[in-house]
């Protein structure tokens, strides 16, 4: 993430349901869309929304051509040859990411 310096300090109102809606040029300084998720901090007295960052998505460019479905789906083999299924890991979880791979193949 890039760091940003707004022009001016923004006054921005909170709405029925604690909704508070950023300035478009916070959002677009921070390359945010609809959907993306926000931490929410208290430090000082003040509130910190911080981006939350896909280690995936953040990390594959820099990577080059891996292809992280192939990845998983071979740890996947790899367990289910010893008998164990990753730790945290549901059977639809392990499902979807054999499906992934598999049409990443094509």
């Amino acid at each position: 993430m890039a760091r940003f310096r707004v022009s001016s300090a923004m006054k921005v109102k909170l709405r029925k349901g604690g909704v508070l809606k950023l300035p478009a040029e916070v959002r677009r300084a921070l390359g945010l869309k609809e959907g993306d998720e926000l931490l929410v901090t208290v430090e000082g007295g003040a509130v910190k929304l911080l981006p939350v960052v896909d280690p995936v998505e953040a990390y594959s460019s820099e990577l080059g051509g891996v292809n992280e479905g192939a990845v998983l789906e071979e740890g996947f083999r790899d367990a289910r040859r010893l008998g164990a299924r990753p730790s945290g890991v549901s059977e639809g979880e392990e499902a979807c990411a054999e499906d992934h791979a598999s049409t990443e193949h094509r």
